[in-house]
């Protein structure tokens, strides 16, 4: 059984929200308004609908198509608003349990609670079966789940440069040139993954399908 089957399996969601939401972009302001409050049927379901909102904002026009009029509809505002509060009251509680980072007070504080979560998590366990345990194709498999998002990591480094000014600027900046190949078309971050991708046969796994860990 290969990975996408595997996926296949167990992502199918009947009567989601990202689904109404989906259905009713497509048919329009009418439907949109009837969403009213659907929730969604489990964290996925979230993230996915939350996808599809960003979609409307930083996708290609020749995916989004005609959909992206409705970027702005007070029905898509609300229920981006909503389920981004939900978000953030989870990594909210995951922030109060974290430790001693979270009472860190001065600089030297918090550079020794960062240091101490970076020891006690260098070597997740998942890298130590990709080192001395996985076959090939489960590491390929990992690398279509963990490594295919990020194959547009560098339009999230260009949006979060927005607002920015001083040191924190530059550095992003930094990294932004760096991503683009440093002016080397070739070396562009998501061309030499495309091209990793190519060489090893990396299936590409449909947003769809995409367990919540990966989204």
């Amino acid at each position: 059984m290969t990975v996408l089957d595997t996926l296949h399996r167990a992502t199918s969601t009947p009567a989601d929200l990202a689904s109404s939401l989906g259905a009713a972009l497509a048919a329009g302001s009418a439907a949109l308004d009837r969403l009213g409050d659907q929730e969604p049927v489990d964290r996925r379901d979230r993230f996915m609908t939350l996808l599809a909102i960003y979609d409307l904002h930083t996708a290609p026009l020749e995916v989004v198509g005609e959909a992206v009029r409705h970027q702005g509809h007070p029905a898509v505002a609300a229920v981006k608003a909503r389920l981004e509060a939900e978000w953030l009251g989870e990594l909210d509680l995951a922030w109060e349990a974290a430790g001693a980072v979270t009472q860190a007070r001065t600089p030297d504080e918090v550079v020794r609670a960062m240091r101490a979560v970076a020891a006690r998590d260098r070597l997740p366990a998942a890298y130590r079966w990709l080192a001395t345990s996985a076959s090939w194709r489960q590491v390929v498999d990992f690398l279509a789940l963990e490594g295919g998002p990020d194959g547009g990591f560098d339009d999230l480094v260009a949006v979060c440069q927005v607002g920015l000014s001083g040191s924190a600027k530059l550095e992003l900046g930094k990294n932004y040139w760096d991503e683009m190949g440093q002016g080397d078309a070739a070396g562009v971050h998501t061309t030499l993954y495309e091209d990793v991708g190519e060489a090893i046969d990396m299936p590409g796994i449909p947003r769809e399908l995409l367990p919540a860990e990966a989204l």
